[in-house]
Protein backbone atom coordinates (compact mmCIF):
# COMPACT_ATOMS: atom_id res chain seq x y z
CA UNK A 1 0.00 0.00 0.00
CA UNK A 2 1.29 3.50 -0.95
CA UNK A 3 1.46 6.17 2.12
CA UNK A 4 -0.26 8.59 0.32
CA UNK A 5 -3.77 5.74 0.23
CA UNK A 6 -3.84 5.92 3.93
CA UNK A 7 -5.99 8.47 6.01
CA UNK A 8 -5.14 10.77 8.86
CA UNK A 9 -5.54 7.54 11.30
CA UNK A 10 -3.25 5.74 9.50
CA UNK A 11 -6.10 3.60 7.77
CA UNK A 12 -6.34 2.31 4.59
CA UNK A 13 -8.34 5.40 2.69
CA UNK A 14 -10.12 4.91 -0.97
CA UNK A 15 -11.97 7.96 -0.94
CA UNK A 16 -8.77 10.57 -2.19
CA UNK A 17 -9.69 13.34 -3.98
CA UNK A 18 -9.02 14.06 -7.69
CA UNK A 19 -6.32 16.47 -6.59
CA UNK A 20 -4.13 13.08 -6.28
CA UNK A 21 -5.01 11.64 -9.67
CA UNK A 22 -2.22 13.42 -11.99
CA UNK A 23 -3.99 12.48 -15.26
CA UNK A 24 -7.12 14.54 -14.03
CA UNK A 25 -5.10 17.91 -12.71
CA UNK A 26 -2.63 17.58 -16.07
CA UNK A 27 -5.53 17.98 -17.78
CA UNK A 28 -6.98 20.76 -16.35
CA UNK A 29 -3.57 22.36 -15.97
CA UNK A 30 -2.35 21.75 -19.77
CA UNK A 31 -2.39 23.93 -22.54
CA UNK A 32 -3.92 27.66 -22.78
CA UNK A 33 -7.01 29.14 -21.29
CA UNK A 34 -9.02 31.46 -23.47
CA UNK A 35 -11.43 33.85 -21.11
CA UNK A 36 -14.21 36.00 -21.23
CA UNK A 37 -12.86 39.71 -22.35
CA UNK A 38 -16.00 40.88 -20.56
CA UNK A 39 -19.14 40.25 -18.29
CA UNK A 40 -21.91 38.20 -20.80
CA UNK A 41 -26.00 39.21 -19.47
CA UNK A 42 -28.06 36.45 -21.00
CA UNK A 43 -32.05 36.77 -20.81
CA UNK A 44 -34.63 34.39 -22.42
CA UNK A 45 -36.87 35.74 -24.90
CA UNK A 46 -40.54 34.60 -25.17
CA UNK A 47 -41.21 33.63 -28.63
CA UNK A 48 -44.78 33.58 -29.96
CA UNK A 49 -45.31 30.06 -29.39
CA UNK A 50 -44.70 30.11 -25.83
CA UNK A 51 -40.88 29.27 -26.06
CA UNK A 52 -38.19 31.01 -24.89
CA UNK A 53 -34.63 32.26 -26.14
CA UNK A 54 -31.59 33.46 -25.11
CA UNK A 55 -30.44 36.62 -26.20
CA UNK A 56 -26.40 37.80 -25.12
CA UNK A 57 -25.67 41.28 -24.50
CA UNK A 58 -22.41 42.98 -22.98
CA UNK A 59 -21.40 46.46 -22.48
CA UNK A 60 -18.40 46.98 -24.34
CA UNK A 61 -17.45 49.19 -27.73
CA UNK A 62 -16.76 45.69 -29.64
CA UNK A 63 -18.60 42.72 -30.21
CA UNK A 64 -18.28 39.62 -27.70
CA UNK A 65 -20.52 36.84 -29.34
CA UNK A 66 -22.86 36.48 -32.27
CA UNK A 67 -26.03 33.88 -33.26
CA UNK A 68 -24.65 31.76 -36.03
CA UNK A 69 -26.47 31.75 -39.17
CA UNK A 70 -29.38 29.00 -38.67
CA UNK A 71 -27.95 27.71 -42.07
CA UNK A 72 -24.77 27.03 -40.87
CA UNK A 73 -26.04 25.65 -37.50
CA UNK A 74 -28.71 23.55 -38.33
CA UNK A 75 -25.64 20.96 -39.31
CA UNK A 76 -24.46 21.21 -35.57
CA UNK A 77 -25.31 18.30 -33.46
CA UNK A 78 -27.04 19.60 -30.22
CA UNK A 79 -25.92 18.65 -27.20
CA UNK A 80 -28.56 17.50 -24.77
CA UNK A 81 -29.72 20.41 -22.21
CA UNK A 82 -28.68 22.96 -24.42
CA UNK A 83 -30.41 25.41 -26.59
CA UNK A 84 -30.62 25.06 -29.99
CA UNK A 85 -29.23 28.08 -30.94
CA UNK A 86 -25.66 28.22 -32.13
CA UNK A 87 -23.49 31.43 -30.51
CA UNK A 88 -19.71 31.82 -31.29
CA UNK A 89 -17.34 33.81 -29.00
CA UNK A 90 -15.84 36.26 -31.38
CA UNK A 91 -12.28 37.30 -31.28
CA UNK A 92 -9.93 40.23 -32.23
CA UNK A 93 -7.09 38.10 -32.02
CA UNK A 94 -5.30 35.06 -33.63
CA UNK A 95 -2.78 32.63 -33.03
CA UNK A 96 0.32 32.12 -35.12
CA UNK A 97 2.05 28.67 -34.92
CA UNK A 98 5.13 27.56 -36.71
CA UNK A 99 4.91 25.92 -39.59
CA UNK A 100 3.52 22.10 -38.69
CA UNK A 101 1.51 22.78 -36.00
CA UNK A 102 -2.55 23.12 -35.36
CA UNK A 103 -4.75 23.60 -31.97
CA UNK A 104 -7.03 21.22 -30.51
CA UNK A 105 -9.63 23.62 -29.45
CA UNK A 106 -11.86 22.56 -26.63
CA UNK A 107 -14.32 23.54 -23.54
CA UNK A 108 -12.31 23.96 -20.81
CA UNK A 109 -11.60 20.86 -19.20
CA UNK A 110 -13.76 19.40 -16.37
CA UNK A 111 -15.83 23.01 -15.92
CA UNK A 112 -19.31 21.04 -16.33
CA UNK A 113 -20.27 24.12 -14.23
CA UNK A 114 -20.36 26.61 -16.84
CA UNK A 115 -23.63 27.89 -18.61
CA UNK A 116 -22.10 27.34 -22.21
CA UNK A 117 -20.54 24.55 -23.94
CA UNK A 118 -18.04 25.55 -26.32
CA UNK A 119 -17.84 23.10 -29.43
CA UNK A 120 -14.02 21.14 -30.06
CA UNK A 121 -12.11 21.70 -33.26
CA UNK A 122 -8.51 21.67 -34.70
CA UNK A 123 -7.01 24.72 -36.56
CA UNK A 124 -4.29 24.60 -38.86
CA UNK A 125 -3.14 27.83 -37.10
CA UNK A 126 0.57 27.96 -39.03
CA UNK A 127 -2.22 28.31 -42.11
CA UNK A 128 -5.50 30.19 -40.89
CA UNK A 129 -5.08 33.63 -41.29
CA UNK A 130 -8.22 35.08 -39.27
CA UNK A 131 -8.99 35.42 -36.12
CA UNK A 132 -10.55 32.22 -34.21
CA UNK A 133 -14.20 32.37 -33.63
CA UNK A 134 -15.37 29.65 -31.34
CA UNK A 135 -18.62 28.44 -31.43
CA UNK A 136 -20.71 27.68 -28.61
CA UNK A 137 -24.73 26.49 -27.31
CA UNK A 138 -26.34 27.92 -23.52
CA UNK A 139 -27.39 25.77 -21.49
CA UNK A 140 -31.74 25.54 -22.15
CA UNK A 141 -33.14 28.86 -19.94
CA UNK A 142 -30.09 29.92 -18.93
CA UNK A 143 -30.06 33.58 -17.40
CA UNK A 144 -27.56 35.52 -15.68
CA UNK A 145 -24.18 36.44 -15.79
CA UNK A 146 -21.17 35.07 -16.96
CA UNK A 147 -18.01 36.93 -15.63
CA UNK A 148 -15.30 38.54 -17.08
CA UNK A 149 -12.33 36.01 -16.43
CA UNK A 150 -14.38 32.95 -17.15
CA UNK A 151 -12.68 30.46 -19.03
CA UNK A 152 -14.63 29.87 -22.75
CA UNK A 153 -12.14 27.52 -24.22
CA UNK A 154 -8.86 25.54 -23.73
CA UNK A 155 -6.35 25.37 -26.65
CA UNK A 156 -3.69 22.81 -27.02
CA UNK A 157 -1.00 23.13 -29.64
CA UNK A 158 -0.46 20.07 -31.62
CA UNK A 159 2.01 18.63 -34.45
CA UNK A 160 0.93 17.35 -37.30
CA UNK A 161 2.64 14.13 -38.32
CA UNK A 162 1.86 11.32 -40.71
CA UNK A 163 1.86 7.99 -38.25
CA UNK A 164 0.36 4.68 -38.94
CA UNK A 165 -1.69 3.04 -36.26
CA UNK A 166 -1.61 -1.09 -35.85
CA UNK A 167 -4.59 -3.08 -34.30
CA UNK A 168 -2.63 -5.64 -32.16
CA UNK A 169 -4.35 -8.96 -30.70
Amino acid sequence: VVDFARNRGGQIDHHMTFKMCLPFIDAMSSGYIVTLPATVIVSQVMQPDGSSRPKIDWSTSYDIADLQDPLVADKFPKPVGYSPDLFRWLNNWKVETPAGYSLLITHPVYRYDLPFHTLTGFVDTDKHINPIILPFFLKVGFEGEIEIGTPIAQIFPIKRETWESEKIG
